[in-house]
């Protein structure tokens, strides 16, 4: 069931977007070779911490320890940060980040380069991202998530990358999405966007490039090469 924000819901969750919104900032300008997630968690925990009555969103939900969801290269998301996982030069890393701010949640994620990057991975970025401007433009009132689907899965294969139903199958079908910010982590988007909506994962882009080939990770080892806007 959709939950129509009222306009003081919309502002918390713009408040703590903007927490989010800091906290990805940070991790952009201080990601670099040498830096492993476990450090990237601890620099995020502190940052959201900082703000007064914020906390993580993801930290214990499902059981989940971390404040991050990290996945570097060929991982497409949800990956735990770790001082194992160390980033290397040329790599990618995706970061998911949620807050939870006077009982509303927001949360978004970006990928982030590691140095110098190959061509094509950057053009996977650029593609992602294109996506992404192409999905938001869509997410207005009166029209279907389809419609904002639709429009990422254009710009994504047009430029040679697989959409998320095909990369990562996370979503049911191509006319759904499975989160959505609020009172809860995870809520229904409905298949209409009207106002007072406010949706995460109605433009929450998955892309890839490489084999079709997927398994599940128990220890966030996985293939493919993914990114996320």
């Amino acid at each position: 069931m959709v939950t129509i924000k009222s306009p003081r819901e919309i502002e918390t969750m713009a408040a703590a977007g903007r927490i989010v919104g800091g906290t990805l900032a940070l991790i952009r300008r201080e990601v670099k070779p040498g830096m492993s997630t476990e450090d990237l968690d601890a620099l995020a925990e502190e940052f959201i911490r900082s703000h007064p009555g914020a906390r993580p969103s993801f930290k214990g939900l499902y059981g989940f320890p971390k404040t991050l969801c990290t996945s570097i290269n060929e991982e497409i998301v949800h990956g735990i940060p770790s001082a194992k996982r160390v980033l290397h030069e040329g790599s990618i890393v995706s970061v998911d980040v949620g807050v939870l701010l006077d009982g509303l949640h927001a949360d978004s994620a970006t990928t982030v380069a590691v140095g110098e990057i190959a061509p094509e991975t950057q053009r996977l970025l650029d593609v992602t991202q294109e996506s992404l401007v192409a999905g938001m433009a869509q997410a207005r009132a009166g029209n279907h998530v389809g419609d904002i689907g639709h429009a990422v899965q254009t710009v994504a294969e047009g430029g040679g990358t697989q959409a998320g139903p095909k990369a990562a199958r996370r979503h049911d079908d191509r006319n759904r999405a499975d989160d959505h910010p609020g009172q809860s982590r995870h809520q229904d988007p409905g298949r209409q966007v009207d106002r007072g909506h406010c949706g995460r994962k109605f433009v929450g882009p998955f892309r890839a490039y490489g084999s079709d080939l997927r398994r599940r990770a128990e220890d966030s080892d996985v293939g493919g090469r993914g990114r996320r806007a």
